[in-house]
């Protein structure tokens, strides 16, 4: 018994001294541990060339072994690590084998600063992907890593940096069902870009699975939650290491995009137009199929909706050595001014983002060891809808373009879409450097006009196929200094083809209908110097030109100024202000019989402004034997186009004008070939009143109002006055025969007339007809319903007062029907102003009623029919020297008077009558007006004288007085009456010539 106390004190007592050996170890290494890991950290530095300090270490065993180091810090030449504290827990059953397992981390307030070599990154990989079974040092099957407030600072030899701060990290791995590792992680912070704080956090689980059947180890990444500023996404992939192959890895899954914003992290995109980099900025629901490893990415399904559009398509970069990144997508519908607000009007300014984006700008050098980012992206519509225009099949293609000797890169866009019918082809290069320069050639072929009016209303097409080409340079990234710096030029071509005339669509009458010019081609050229863009409008300066060609006439147009096109809530009109410009009218073919060769030209400085306002200042129209000067204003209405203002024509040649109205054969005295013409204008298409008219025509001056309306008749209005008007003068230089008849032409068509509406009146102070002079001359006329109606005619005629009134009645032919009357005329004034060899004196009377219908030309005068009379009393007859004196003794007579009719232009008389003292005579006759003769006999009885016989005879200008007494009784008796039908014939003459 005492030997087994013994024995059990003594085994007690080795245990003591165990436990207290060590207790006095443990007391020992925690007292001198610092001393110890000092020694270590000394060692390594040795061993491996970094400066490895910390401020104190210390080491616990409860409630597990674990290191605490208190101001760590590794420094290398190119990279400082430092920590405030880093705590190491280590596993105790793993340590109590023999064994270094790590079961947690933690890092407080770390932080790095320096450069990263480029195989930095593949170090870092191969050493946390090397196998570690039979290692000393391995994690646990549960390891955590915690991280709080960390920092990075870490710049790459191609100056690319990344700047972290505040980042909070909680990663844990746990052993997998399979066998592998279960990794979650949840990292939270900010980085730091040109200064710029922005937020990120990742999350989400990796598990690893043992090995693929090629040998290489996945892992798969589980729902990983990656956040940057306003961006996020989703990733599912699988991470699989490839042993033996070049490439090292692949990762290949989904990432579905809940936003992005491509104008932020990508070059090229901020080199867009500001609408388009809004549009990228917002880049939703993508979802991306892509395989990535160390040769390339390969994304072969891609969904996106950016730019009101959904997108599907394709995507990748083949190879990292000389990364260019591809895109190939298509949308079933767009709306350009979605993307492209600039389109419609809208220059929206460019997104802010406080810093610059992750890859180099496009069109600048590479800095020195910068990797450059190329680019083939390729945008697709099959309908693309532009305002009321829709293109079909539209696709455009981005990509770089050459660089020139300072290296800088230009951008290559190439477009091509179908429309009406037709393909357009543009290219556009967009320079590199800071001045920008684009270049942009476009061109449309074949295009259906018809269908092109349809879509764009401002385009007044009706048919035909349009081509044309635009030439576009110019530079600077605003707005304001693109158009500063801008030239173009465009060339359109309208073949075969019709234009919609102004009217009919503003009557909105029926496009393929009337109200159309046939054009066998149109060709506009434009050569902009530069623009501007001010409210809401595009204003380009430059040489505006035109040529069109129809029906044998051609149109030259060229106007030099500022154009200001209007956006869409201007229905896409154009607006000028005072452009300085020429149109010129040249008829060139037999088309235009009358015209051929005839050219006309109008210049001055043209306006079109707002609601459709036209105007020409200084305006100077020419056509053959006419100038007209003058300031005109148009405007649109429901009724087309109007007009206003004031003009003066100026023609030396009036028959040259008739002649463009196909009057051949009109005759004018060189007195009225000149005419002058002031006036205030006003009307529209249908329209045309002339007010305040001041015309000068054959030494008369015209003054009044004049207006003409064509809607469902014409309709005609005047009133006019003249001063002095000399009808005599228009005949006087006729050579004809008296006794020679017309032709008869052609029949006539005047029903027409009886369409129209006339009403007016026209005074005249002072008329001269057949050597009469007439005063205050008032002659109103009504023309309805084919019947034309003059009444009532007045006139002062000699101290009397002319009464008349005249119908005509309109129909294939024309009938007409005339009276007249003057009473108490003083005779000797009227034989006065008539002149001849005889002077008339005497109170006269005459009266004259007429009638006739006419069917053409050459009826006259056999076609008068009426009655007439004359009478003179208190009568007296003197002759007259060539001196214009009378000569000899005035034969005075008491009364003359004669009646009689007109049938078929012979007027008959057989009650002629001449009463004096001491005289008497009676007769009759006939003067045939078809012929100018005049056949009459007379009787003359005297006191105590037997009864004497007298004919007159012959031309109604030249009869001759046959008696068959004496020579004396020849001079003096026969030569009254004589002299009394010399005055007749003047006036008998006179209405023949007129009635011809």
């Amino acid at each position: 018994m005492l030997h087994v106390f013994s024995r059990f004190r003594l085994l007690l007592g080795i245990v003591l001294a165990l436990l207290f050996s060590a207790a006095a170890a443990c007391w020992f290494f925690q007292r001198n541990f610092g001393y110890f890991a000092q020694q270590y950290l000394d060692k390594l530095s040795v061993e491996t060339g970094l400066a490895i300090r910390a401020q104190s270490v210390r080491a616990t065993l409860w409630p597990a072994p674990s290191f605490v180091a208190q101001t760590l810090s590794v420094e290398s030449a190119d990279m400082r690590f430092s920590a405030a504290k880093v705590t190491l827990c280590l596993d105790l059953p793993a340590l109590l084998r023999g064994k270094v397992v790590l079961k947690s981390l933690l890092l407080a307030q770390p932080a790095v600063k320096g450069e990263v070599a480029p195989d930095d990154a593949r170090k870092l990989t191969a050493f946390f992907s090397a196998p570690t079974q039979g290692e000393a040092f391995a994690p646990s099957e549960d390891m955590r890593l915690t991280v709080e407030q960390g920092e990075a600072d870490l710049a790459g030899k191609d100056t690319a940096r990344l700047q972290l701060s505040g980042m909070d990290c909680d990663l844990s791995v746990l052993q997998s069902k399979a066998g592998g590792r279960r990794v979650k992680a949840d990292v939270r912070g900010a980085v730091r870009i040109d200064g710029a704080i922005t937020p990120f956090a990742l999350g989400g689980v990796a598990v690893t699975r043992g090995r693929s059947n090629q040998g290489g180890r996945l892992v798969d990444f589980e729902d990983i939650d990656m956040r940057l500023g306003g961006d996020s996404a989703r990733l599912n992939a699988v991470l699989t290491r490839h042993d033996a192959d070049a490439a090292g890895f692949s990762l290949a899954g989904s990432l579905h995009v809940q936003h992005v914003s491509l104008t932020r992290w990508l070059g090229f995109a901020r080199n867009l137009s500001p609408g388009l980099q809004w549009a990228l900025d917002s880049v939703t629901d993508a979802v991306l199929d892509f395989s990535l490893d160390g040769r390339g990415l390969s994304v072969p399904h891609i969904e996106a909706s950016a730019a009101g559009g959904r997108f599907t398509g394709s995507g990748g970069v083949r190879t990292w050595a000389n990364p260019e990144v591809a895109l190939d997508l298509t949308a079933d519908r767009l709306r350009l001014e979605t993307g492209i607000p600039e389109a419609v009007g809208r220059l929206p300014e460019p997104p802010d983002f406080p810093h610059g984006p992750l890859t180099p700008m496009p069109g600048e050098p590479l800095k020195p060891g910068e990797i450059g980012v190329d680019y083939n992206i390729r945008l697709g519509a099959r309908t693309l809808d532009y305002g009321s225009v829709a293109f079909e099949n539209a696709g455009v293609a981005i990509t770089q373009g050459k660089q020139d000797e300072n290296g800088l890169e230009d951008t290559l866009l190439t477009a091509d879409a179908r429309f009406c019918g037709g393909s357009l082809h543009g290219e556009a290069v967009f320079g590199g450097g800071h001045a920008n320069p684009y270049a942009v050639n476009l061109r449309f072929r074949d295009v259906d006009g018809a269908a092109a009016s349809e879509t764009l209303a401002v385009l007044p097409v009706n048919k035909g196929r349009l081509r044309g080409d635009v030439q576009i340079t110019s530079q600077g990234r605003s707005i304001a200094e693109f158009l500063e710096k801008l030239r173009a030029r465009v060339d359109v071509v309208l073949t075969q083809g019709a234009l919609l005339l102004p009217d009919a669509v503003s009557a909105g009458e029926a496009r393929a209908g009337a109200g159309t010019l046939d054009i066998s081609s149109l060709v506009v050229s434009v050569d902009a110097h530069s623009g501007v863009w001010e409210k809401g409008r595009l204003a380009l300066n430059g040489q505006w030109s035109s040529v069109l060609e129809a029906a044998g006439c051609k149109l030259r147009s060229e106007l030099a100024g500022t154009l200001s096109f209007g956006g869409s809530a201007d229905g896409g009109a154009v607006f000028f202000n005072n452009c300085p410009g020429v149109f010129s009218l040249q008829f060139v073919s037999a088309d235009w019989a009358a015209l051929q060769g005839v050219s006309a030209e109008l210049r001055g400085n043209f306006s079109l402004r707002e609601c459709n306002q036209a105007a020409i200042g200084n305006a100077r129209l020419s056509v053959p034997g006419i100038e007209v000067s003058g300031n005109i204003q148009l405007g649109g209405g429901g009724a087309g186009a109007a007009f206003k203002g004031a003009v003066a024509a100026r023609s030396k040649d009036m028959a040259q004008v008739t002649r463009l109205f196909g009057v051949t054969n009109a005759h004018f005295l060189s007195s009225v070939r000149e005419l002058t013409l002031d006036t205030d204008i006003r009307g529209d298409m249908r329209a045309v009143t002339l007010g305040n008219l001041r015309a000068v025509v054959d030494q008369t001056k015209v003054t009044g109002s004049f207006s003409a309306v064509w809607r469902e008749q014409p309709n005609l209005e005047f009133d006019l006055a003249a001063d002095a008007v000399n009808i005599d003068r228009l005949f006087s230089d006729r050579k004809e025969k008296t006794n020679k008849k017309l032709p008869a032409g052609k029949a006539w068509d005047l029903r027409f007339l009886r369409g129209m509406h006339v009403k007016g009146a026209l005074r005249v102070s002072s008329l001269t007809l057949w050597g009469l002079n007439l005063r205050d001359v008032m002659l109103p006329v009504l023309l309805e319903n084919g019947h034309l109606a003059c009444s009532p005619v007045k006139a002062g005629f000699y101290g009397s007062i002319l009464h008349g009134k005249s119908v005509m009645d309109f129909d294939r032919g024309l009938r007409f029907a005339a009276d007249f009357n003057v009473d108490g005329a003083d005779m000797t004034g009227a034989s006065k102003d008539m002149g001849g060899g005889v002077v008339l004196g005497g109170k006269v009377g005459l009266s004259a009623a007429i009638s006739g219908v006419l069917d053409g030309p050459g009826q006259m005068p056999s076609a008068l029919n009426g009655v007439w009379r004359f009478f003179v009393r208190d009568g007296s007859y003197q002759k007259r020297g060539s001196d214009g004196e009378r000569k000899g003794k005035a034969i005075d007579f008491a009364t003359a008077d004669a009646s009689g009719d007109i049938k078929a232009g012979v007027a008959r008389s057989n009650d002629f009558t001449l009463q004096g003292k001491g005289l008497a005579m009676n007769g009759g006759g006939v003067v045939d007006l078809n012929s100018d003769t005049v056949d009459c006999n007379f009787f003359v009885n005297m006191p105590g004288v037997p009864e004497i016989p007298i004919r007159l005879h012959g031309g109604l200008r030249n009869s001759k007085t046959t008696v068959s007494v004496g020579k004396v009784i020849l001079n003096t008796l026969g030569a009254v009456p004589k002299g009394i039908f010399d005055v007749l014939g003047d006036v008998v003459q006179g209405t023949w010539k007129l009635l011809r």
